[in-house]
C-alpha cells in the first residue's frame, strides 16, 4: 500500500517485507505537514492524502503524456531508488523522489540515459507487462531486470 509523501517497501527486495512505511523528508507542498498530521490522527481516511494531493498538484482532465521505456536492473540486488505513491485518479504510481546519490537501479539508468531519465512527477504505468498497480508493485519487489513504462505530463 502507498500513501502520499510516504515510502514503502515496494522499492526494496523481497527479503524485507516488514519494513515500515515512512514519511519521505523534504517531499511535498506547503500543506504536507497538515495532511500528514490529519492522516496520523485518522488513518482510515487515506483519501485525505490522495484527494488533497490531486486537487492541489494537478488536474487530470486534458493531461497529455509522453510515454517511454526504462530498464532498471535489480538482478544484482540493488534498491530501485524510487519512492512512489498511488495516484488513484490516474491508476498509476507517481514518482515522489528519485535516489541518485546511492548505488541504485534508477541511478544507473539515469546516468546512462539522461534524455530518458526518471524524474519526480513521472508516472509508472507498467512493469514487465503488468499494468495494474498491485501487479506493478509486486514486479518492482523482484530482483530482476524491470522493463518499466513511464509517462510524463507534457501539458
Amino acid at each position: 500500500m502507498m500513501f502520499r509523501y510516504l515510502s514503502c517497501n515496494c522499492c526494496h527486495l523481497d527479503g524485507r517485507p516488514t519494513e515500515p512505511i515512512t514519511k519521505i523528508s523534504g517531499v511535498g507542498f506547503e500543506s504536507n505537514e497538515l495532511d500528514y498530521e490529519e492522516f496520523q490522527a485518522n488513518p482510515s481516511r487515506r483519501d485525505i492524502l490522495d484527494l488533497r494531493f490531486a486537487e492541489t498538484f494537478y488536474k487530470t482532465e486534458g493531461l497529455e503524456f509522453h510515454e517511454f521505456s526504462v530498464e532498471l536492473d535489480r538482478s544484482t540486488g540493488k534498491k530501485m531508488g524510487l519512492a512512489v505513491r498511488q495516484d488513484l485518479a490516474l491508476s498509476m504510481l507517481q514518482v515522489m523522489s528519485v535516489d541518485e546519490e546511492e548505488d541504485t537501479a534508477v541511478g544507473d539508468w539515469n546516468a546512462a540515459h539522461p534524455e530518458d531519465a526518471v524524474r519526480v512527477k513521472d508516472f509508472i504505468c507498467g512493469v514487465n507487462g503488468s499494468m495494474e498497480m498491485l501487479e506493478i508493485i509486486d514486479e518492482c519487489k523482484s530482483s530482476q531486470l524491470l522493463h518499466v513504462r513511464v509517462k510524463r505530463v507534457i501539458s
